[in-house]
């Protein structure tokens, strides 16, 4: 076993944590969400804002943390209304229950009783805000005293917002907010109008917060860094932001390739059927009963004989699942069926036959099926929206047209955000967006990247066990190495494999040993490592990474892994 008195020299010590930060409910970190008038308002309040831990632990944040400041964020378009909260409590604190089943007895939530000291007690300012969407963050509230939040315990984070004096000027702000707790992980109690209020009433309007967070210092830790290689997806999407898209006029082509994917190709609309009979008579939010195709359309993944159509801009191929407005990646990526989505946003068809609705039909010859939105607005709009998704059958290349002639997406809801894409959902690879309009994308079979995970942090006493995922069928051999030292990403290219273009090495290889013998296992394989008790090796960073022999991925048949970080520490 390595000596901490023989490696004292090597290794490094923790640095004082870099402030970092996390946003609740994690997928609008970068999109717009709801809004509501009932957090920060013009009078007194109290509400409870619970989040689920998973917002952490899917952000990489799997270890203790202090965080030390709140930030709230202004709905998204507006301007912020230049007040003062002159009285204002925080208590921060694990939830005794789940967010999905919040008490509405506030007392029964807390962890920790009132009265008790609250994290921060003072006065609040509303800065100017960008009116972007999604806005500005308005309110930042620094905690006096820091707490100590474990998203690995799985115990959800509560959050006690007390305004005990009405705001100066007397006005509030319509802040961005969940409104949907099953979908968005939060959820929240709140006594409008009252600080004294045993009780309150329950709202999926919790608010979206900036949590500024640092690592606990001498908590054992494990941190990815980099990426593997080659990660291939067969998903694509382009998500527009409100009032803004560039489809109108265009034609986007999906033709199936030989790769388990689509080839998408874009050109100024030349075909566009217009509907004949009658329409599906949708109205907001509904899910039409299946459909039946007149062939039986291949696609990547799949095929099928019908199909079910979603009100709001989408088509299940495989099944049906419940209508929804909010369209973002992981929504579209996680779909429990499979998914095209040629406009999905929160549309409003009128609920007739023939007029401002969704039509499917069929060619005469029964070779092409046509799911149609003619003259459809979005909610809270008058704009009409005209399109029409395609399926053509053409034996074993069967393939999509997703045809624009009118296309807005102006919605009063989810911030006018619209969603085009693929995705067989599940737990598909994110491809990140294209750019669709421009053409040119590939998609394959979905294939993660060389994958180097941890299970079990890295504490004095205990165990780390390092897996190697999506080791490749074909691979004859794959190693973990280890060290002191990591690099930024250099890559295989510099050590004379210039065929592995793509590949990167993230630690010192020099100065790398084998964390354990060779593996041969696949799509998987593991190796332990025990910690000492030695209080030495507390705040030691150790650095990993993998690397397999993969024939055929690459000319020199090597792949590697992200690296990982793993911390050493007392708890």
């Amino acid at each position: 076993m390595l000596k901490a008195t023989a490696i004292s020299t090597l290794i490094f010590l923790a640095a004082p944590a870099m402030a970092q930060q996390i946003v609740a409910p994690a997928l609008f970190s970068s999109s717009e969400a709801g809004s509501t008038g009932n957090i920060w308002r013009a009078g007194i309040n109290r509400v409870q804002c619970v989040w689920d831990s998973s917002h952490f632990t899917s952000s990489g944040v799997e270890a203790p943390v202090y965080l030390h400041t709140l930030e709230f964020r202004l709905a998204g378009g507006l301007a912020s209304n230049l007040t003062t909260y002159p009285s204002v409590e925080l208590y921060v604190d694990y939830s005794t229950n789940d967010y999905t089943s919040l008490s509405t007895t506030f007392a029964n939530n807390r962890t920790r009783a009132l009265p008790r000291t609250p994290e921060f007690a003072g006065d609040a300012d509303v800065i100017p805000a960008s009116g972007g969407t999604p806005n500005s963050w308005v309110i930042s509230v620094p905690l006096t005293t820091p707490f100590l939040y474990n998203p690995e315990l799985g115990q959800d984070l509560l959050v006690e917002l007390v305004i005990l004096a009405a705001p100066s000027p007397l006005i509030g702000n319509t802040m961005s907010a969940a409104f949907n707790a099953a979908a968005h992980g939060a959820n929240s109690i709140r006594s409008v109008g009252s600080t004294t209020a045993a009780t309150g009433s329950l709202s999926a309007f919790c608010p979206v917060v900036r949590f500024g967070y640092n690592d606990a210092q001498s908590s054992g830790r494990n941190n990815k860094y980099g990426a593997g290689c080659y990660q291939r997806e067969q998903s694509f999407y382009e998500l527009f932001p409100g009032s803004t898209n560039d489809l109108t006029g265009t034609t986007l082509a999906a033709t199936q390739n030989a790769n388990g994917g689509f080839d998408v190709g874009a050109a100024p609309i030349s075909t566009f059927d217009a509907p004949t009979g009658t329409g599906l008579a949708l109205g907001d939010d509904e899910v039409s009963a299946a459909i039946a195709l007149p062939f039986t359309f291949d696609y990547p993944g799949g095929s099928t004989n019908s199909l079910v159509v979603d009100s709001n801009g989408r088509i299940f191929l495989n099944g049906t699942t419940a209508s929804n407005v909010t369209a973002t990646p992981s929504g579209l990526l996680s779909m429990p069926v499979h998914t095209i989505c040629a406009s999905w946003q929160d549309l409003l068809p009128d609920g007739l036959t023939n007029t401002a609705n969704v039509f499917a039909e069929s060619n005469l010859a029964g070779t092409e099926f046509y799911v149609t939105w003619n003259g459809v607005p979005c909610f809270g709009a008058t704009n009409p929206s005209t399109f029409q998704v395609a399926f053509i059958d053409d034996g074993t290349n069967d393939r999509i047209e997703l045809r624009y002639q009118t296309m807005f997406n102006d919605s009063t809801s989810n911030g006018g955000n619209m969603m085009t894409g693929f995705s067989l959902g599940g737990a598909a690879i994110d491809p990140g967006a294209s750019n669709l309009s421009a053409g040119g994308i590939q998609t394959f079979a979905d294939s993660g990247s060389l994958t180097l995970n941890a299970t079990g942090r890295p504490i004095l006493g205990t165990s780390t066990t390092y897996t190697l995922n999506n080791i490749r069928t074909n691979a004859s051999v794959s190693a973990m190495y280890i060290t002191f030292f990591g690099v930024s990403p250099t890559p295989l290219t510099a050590y004379g494999l210039f065929q592995s273009t793509g590949c990167d090495l993230h630690i010192h290889l020099p100065s790398a040993v084998p964390l354990g013998p060779l593996m041969l296992n696949h799509p998987s394989d593991s190796q332990s490592l025990a910690w000492p008790l030695d209080p030495s090796f507390v705040g030691a960073q150790l650095y990993l990474q993998g690397l397999a022999i993969a024939p055929g991925e690459n000319g020199d048949g090597v792949i590697t892994s992200n690296g990982m970080r793993s911390t050493i520490g007392s708890f």
